[in-house]
């Protein structure tokens, strides 16, 4: 069987990015239709991954909190040393972030974002401001209980 690889370029930390590109509708939607044929049955069809992105980067930190069997969050006070506690944080950071298309549903940094959850007693409240492109995050609770639906 043979191994395919994907490349794809590093997430840049200035302004200059292709992925604020809103995705080709018509690629959209030939890719829905990839997979249905004649006759086929209708109620084992499946979306592909992208439309069930989340909106916004913002959204992807939150999701973080919630959606992972993982508290990788707490972690990050946990280490002894300053290099066990900067250990924590990159391996957070290399496990959701990632560069995703949002040109659907585009960030405005004038209005600022907020993305609020709350399931049982598991609350999350993430805000991104304008000016110095601050992320500010809080969390309480515990992630039981809680799928991805």
């Amino acid at each position: 069987m043979a191994t395919k690889v994907v490349l794809s370029k590093p997430l840049s930390l200035e302004s200059q990015s292709d992925s604020d590109d809103a995705p080709n509708i018509l690629q959209r939607i030939l890719i829905l239709f990839k997979n249905v044929r004649r006759g086929a049955d209708l109620s084992l069809f499946q979306l592909p991954p992208m439309f069930n992105m989340p909106k916004s980067q913002l959204q992807c930190y939150a999701e973080s909190g919630y959606f992972t069997a993982v508290d990788m969050v707490s972690n990050f006070n946990r280490g002894k040393t300053a290099v066990d506690r900067l250990i924590a944080v990159v391996a957070w950071s290399i496990s959701t972030i990632r560069p995703l298309r949002f040109g659907v549903a585009p960030y405005n940094p004038t209005l600022g974002e907020t993305h609020h959850v709350s399931v049982g007693n598991l609350n999350i409240l993430l805000e991104q401001g304008h000016g110095l492109n601050a992320l500010t995050g809080q969390r309480s609770g515990l992630n039981t209980g809680i799928r991805s639906a």
